[in-house]
């Protein structure tokens, strides 16, 4: 009797069954629908653009210049906010704790790398918490001397630390930098014994060079390039694997001889779980706004370039990857 009655019962299991699958696969589906088609009505109300840096510098440039550019693609409102402190910890931890509805993006830097090895505790994970759009900028860093020091370019500038070792004082927007960065990898590599001074930002570090209190600054090609043309500052090397368009007369670390490229880069992310059509949708809108002929017209100091969610996801993997071992070997802690 008990297997009759299993026999009977089969084909009502079977419809059952049936049914659950179409229902699961159902529900996969209109969920991968929402997924991807979520785009068709976004965005339909202003979005917020957080900077974690604070307004003037070359974060908010990136950012406004973006954010005005995606507004007019968009058809709606990119409201820029500027959340900078803490090495950009306030402004990356207002965006990975933002929804993930697209209606928060966020200018991500090179930070995103070396916080996790300055930092023995985060409040977020960014390869986890933060999903990569576009590369939107990048520029290389470069070591900008008062006229009166001695050193022409990084070669010099290497021997003359070597022979008067802890006499070299130079300044930089802060350890977690790239221009920071940088300078502590030259010095690491080249075993040359200078003073690292932080300062709260690049501005006065600059200041601080020109007017001869400390020997030079570690910065971006915006922060000095114009003070080298005028005289009042020199450019010792640049950090990119070619020379910078603004700075023709100042060779590579690597055509002097230092095998080191660093840069500054700037992306676009979003708080991780974004609908991959609204992260589609902005991928494919910076693409096309940093293809458009003069965008960097007004901000010629930076390379403009965009890349896929991937290549991005990559850059901040492979840059973790690279400055964690050596902040931790160097013992180099936040202010």
């Amino acid at each position: 009797m008990k297997d009759e009655n299993d026999a009977r019962m089969q084909p009502g299991r079977r419809a059952f069954t049936a049914l659950a699958l179409a229902a699961a696969a159902g529900v996969a589906a209109s969920g991968k629908a929402a997924a991807e088609g979520s785009a068709s009505n976004y965005p339909s109300k202003p979005i917020r653009l957080i900077a974690p840096f604070a307004p003037g510098g070359t974060v908010d440039i990136v950012s406004r210049m973006v954010g005005a550019a995606l507004s007019r693609r968009l058809n709606q409102p990119v409201v820029v906010e500027n959340r900078g402190g803490a090495g950009t910890i306030i402004g990356t931890e207002a965006a990975v704790r933002a929804a993930p509805d697209g209606y928060t993006l966020y200018v991500g830097v090179s930070t995103l790398t070396t916080n996790p090895g300055l930092y023995g505790h985060l409040p977020y994970d960014a390869e986890k918490d933060l999903a990569p759009i576009s590369l939107i900028a990048r520029m290389p860093v470069v070591p900008f001397a008062n006229p009166a020091f001695p050193a022409k370019d990084v070669g010099q500038l290497i021997q003359y630390a070597k022979a008067h070792p802890d006499e070299v004082n130079f300044g930089s927007p802060g350890y977690g930098t790239m221009s920071g960065m940088t300078a502590e990898l030259l010095k690491k590599r080249t075993g040359t014994r200078m003073t690292h001074i932080q300062y709260k930002g690049g501005a006065q570090s600059m200041s601080d060079t020109l007017a001869g209190h400390i020997a030079m600054t570690w910065g971006t090609v915006a922060q000095g390039v114009e003070q080298h043309k005028a005289g009042q500052l020199r450019a010792l090397g640049v950090s990119s694997q070619r020379r910078h368009p603004l700075l023709p007369d100042v060779a590579t670390f690597q055509e002097q001889g230092i095998d080191i490229v660093t840069t500054d880069w700037y992306g676009l992310f979003a708080p991780a779980g974004i609908p991959a059509g609204i992260r589609d949708m902005l991928n494919a809108s910076i693409k096309a706004i940093l293809a458009e002929p003069h965008f960097g017209d007004p901000a010629p100091a930076f390379e403009f370039v965009s890349s896929t969610p991937d290549e991005l996801g990559a850059l901040v993997k492979s840059e973790t990857d690279r400055w964690t071992p050596l902040i931790r070997t160097l013992g180099i802690k936040p202010e």
